[in-house]
């Protein structure tokens, strides 16, 4: 078991940003509309898991995660059903759109190291998505040996595939330590 904490403060990034293409299309195409409907017979979200080598301040990862939403659309969408079900689905700005509903931080259980984090990553893919939100979630893990953490992704899969994660993750991340301008 783990306890898990939100909040809703993190520092503002600079305006000057532009998004990323990745995720703007209102459209859903058939291939997402397939995964979103298939939700109910085949649970099958995509999982991204990223070892840190110390965990990071708590503020500059929500700030990062705050940026990202901004960055890619999709992260604040929602899925929206076509009127009576005819047509396909669409992406939908969420109007009620909050970061703490879908970033937390959870502590592993004393002792727990490796086994509860896997534990854990296991939980969290099987629990369903809240329809009337973006379908995703992010959790960061402290109380790994040594001081490190790890970063969970979770992601429904008709916002992207695994390929999707890793291209998504290689535009957001900074390559070093120290916060980009």
């Amino acid at each position: 078991m783990v306890a898990q904490e939100t909040s809703r403060s993190a520092s503002p990034r600079s305006t000057d940003d532009e998004e990323l293409s990745w995720g703007s299309s209102t459209r859903m195409n058939a291939f997402e509309a397939t995964m979103w409907r298939a939700e109910g017979s085949m649970h099958s979200p995509v999982l991204a898991l990223e070892l840190l080598d110390t965990v990071p301040s708590w503020d500059r990862f929500l700030a990062a995660h705050e940026w990202a939403v901004r960055m890619v659309p999709r992260g604040r969408q929602r899925v929206v059903q076509a009127p009576l079900g005819m047509g396909l689905p669409r992406w939908s700005l969420d109007p009620n759109f909050e970061l703490s509903r879908h970033v937390a931080r959870a502590r592993l259980r004393e002792g727990g190291g490796w086994p509860a984090l896997l534990d854990e990553a296991a939980r969290l893919a099987m629990s369903p998505f809240d329809g009337t939100r973006p379908p995703w979630q992010a959790v960061l893990y402290e109380g790994l040996p040594d001081g490190r953490g790890a970063y969970l992704l979770k992601l429904h899969h008709s916002a992207t595939d695994g390929l999707g994660v890793g291209q998504l993750l290689s535009q957001l991340h900074s390559p070093r330590r120290e916060p980009r301008p």
